[in-house]
């Protein structure tokens, strides 16, 4: 990864080097600022992550790289509070199934360390030797009970919400009680030794 100054277009570029040439991944991202710092990530499941910042908090973005575009997808905030997620000296890290993102923050008379957690999904850490761990639920949405079918023995199941709080956790092989949640969007892992998929859930 290289940053520069080409044609008045300052910025990050990726690069992709196959063992024999180098080639970009995805376009140039626009920072505006020479002084740039950045950190990449290919996470286990093989996405990956890049992170932006720069001196005058005008390119301090996330960034996914979509196969599907070739091209990268900036993450923005959903979450109520709407606060960044990315600034000075950002890292990336990989931890329990989730990617974090970790920056330096200033403004407002105050500053510190913030950590933000990247929620879409967690990443589908799989098997190499055991193979994908194949769950279907429902139905979706629900108004409280989901029934999970596997063709693998599901060993241990909780349910995040969408800000990746764990909300309930279940030995349960074949339902799940949503009953007590509220209506919204939950993230449901399931775990078979060193096998993990996530499903999204709506509870009416």
């Amino acid at each position: 990864m290289v940053t520069g100054n080409t044609s008045q277009t300052t910025g990050v570029q990726v690069l992709l080097y196959d063992g024999t040439s180098v080639s970009p991944l995805g376009s140039r991202i626009i920072t505006g600022d020479i002084e740039t710092s950045h950190d990449m990530l290919r996470a286990s499941n093989g996405e990956i992550f890049l992170v932006t910042s720069n001196n005058d908090d005008t390119a301090n973005d996330f960034y996914r790289f979509d196969t599907a575009t070739n091209d990268w997808e900036l993450i923005t905030n959903d979450i109520a509070d709407g606060g960044d997620v990315s600034g000075f000296a950002p890292q990336l890290l990989e931890a329990d199934g989730f990617v974090y993102v970790t920056f330096t923050e200033f403004g407002g008379g105050t500053s510190g360390l913030t950590t933000v957690r990247y929620n879409e999904t967690t990443l589908s850490v799989n098997d190499h030797t055991g193979g994908v761990l194949d769950v279907a639920i429902f139905p979706n949405p629900t108004n409280g009970i989901i029934t999970v079918e596997s063709i693998s023995e599901v060993e241990y199941i909780a349910v995040y919400g969408i800000t990746g709080e764990k909300l309930l956790e279940t030995s349960a092989k074949s339902e799940i009680d949503l009953s007590s949640l509220s209506s919204g969007m939950y993230l449901v892992r399931f775990t078979s030794e060193n096998r993990i998929i996530t499903k999204k859930i709506i509870k009416q």
